[in-house]
């Protein structure tokens, strides 16, 4: 942002959030520069953090009887259905069950692994 937060105006905001969305923030990491890809529950959790965020520098607290100030009280944090990952495949009881009928110890840690990020069987093979 090219302006401190605390003389942030709404137009700030919007840039700051269209700039995260657009990728346009570059992560400096070991003197390279990549561009990150957020997925849409890091961009509303974004949004709250920097709705949160500009309440304190407004007012100086976070509490819940304290109004968010007008240049962020916009920022929702909502996904599009569209942009919604789509449910776990399996319940976490079929992924014990089927952690123990598997028969190395390498597929019983990639069944929990993929029962743990929520990956469906399409996505790859055993």
């Amino acid at each position: 942002m090219s302006v401190p937060f605390r003389g942030a105006k709404r137009r700030d905001i919007e840039e700051l959030i269209t700039r995260l969305a657009d990728h346009e923030i570059v992560v400096a990491k070991d003197g390279t520069e990549s561009r990150r890809r957020y997925s849409p529950e890091t961009m509303a959790d974004f949004k709250m953090i920097v709705k949160v965020f500009m309440k304190f520098v407004r007012y100086g607290d976070t509490d819940k009887d304290t109004p968010y100030p007008d240049e962020v009280r916009w920022l929702r944090k909502t996904i599009k259905k569209s942009d919604e990952r789509e449910k776990p495949y399996f319940t976490d009881q079929e992924a014990v069950d089927m952690v123990k009928a598997a028969k190395s110890v390498m597929k019983k840690a990639f069944i929990a692994l993929r029962a743990e990020v929520g990956q469906s069987p399409e996505r790859g093979s055993f």
